[in-house]
């Protein structure tokens, strides 16, 4: 025991400079490991990141281009709302219903948003803020999607079958044209008279049916813009959070 303590007292640096060393290396190592992990998960969230901003990127350039289309659509129940026949022709009173019936139905990907928050890797994110924002995502394209199914179930039930029964519906086909859907086919028109056309612009039935298809509209642009201004705000906010390389 003697010789053991004689020991110690003389080489007692040497074990101490050797503990701190290992220490030091066992602290070096976690640290290392931590280091390792944090920069896997900055890399992880870099990629998710670079992922939401292509797809909202590119469900913000589909959502303006219907945006274009429904506002069209929009102005066109407004107009017919208020034609006067007397200063128009069949061609053109032709031209605006097909622009009434030409309408967009946004239909937003969310793959990598449904992947992100389905595989719990949204705590990657470290933006709190952008975090609440991916969560509000589906409630934002429900709403939307109300004013749409209530718009189309309204053109589909009583706008379209109220309107075939004054006038021949497909010689509106010649002025539906649409960039999204080229056409393979075209439907010849048939003779119409003046005053069947008269005669739905006269019909107080037919008035309110086009202005709930007016007001259907309005209600889905309205939807569409504030939409826009959500992902305007998600892509600018993923922005701040994207590392510059």
């Amino acid at each position: 025991m003697k010789r053991i303590l004689t020991t110690l007292s003389q080489k007692w640096p040497e074990y101490l400079l050797e503990v701190v060393v290992i220490v030091t290396g066992i602290i070096g190592a976690f640290m290392l490991d931590n280091w390792n992990d944090n920069l896997k998960l900055k890399n992880q969230e870099q990629l998710i990141l670079k992922g939401l901003k292509a797809e909202f990127e590119q469900n913000l350039e589909e959502l303006r281009s219907d945006h274009i289309l429904n506002l069209s659509c929009l102005e066109a129940c407004h107009r017919l709302l208020h034609y006067e026949m007397d200063s128009g022709s069949i061609p053109q009173i032709d031209s605006i219903i097909a622009t009434t019936l030409n309408w967009a139905t946004f239909d937003a990907r969310r793959g990598v948003v449904d992947e992100v928050i389905g595989s719990g890797k949204l705590g990657i994110i470290k933006d709190e803020d952008l975090r609440y924002q991916l969560t509000q995502w589906s409630g934002e394209l429900e709403n939307i999607r109300e004013d749409i199914v209530a718009r189309r179930d309204h053109v589909i039930v009583a706008y379209v079958p109220n309107l075939v029964k004054y006038i021949p519906v497909r010689n509106s086909d010649a002025a539906n044209v649409r960039w999204d859907y080229p056409k393979k086919f075209t439907v010849e028109p048939v003779q119409a008279e003046l005053s069947s056309y008269e005669n739905m612009l006269n019909s107080q039935e037919m008035e309110g049916l086009l202005y709930q298809h007016y007001l259907g509209q309005s209600f889905v642009t309205s939807a569409e813009e504030s939409l826009e201004a959500f992902i305007v705000n998600v892509l600018s906010m993923i922005d701040e959070n994207i590392k510059v390389e």
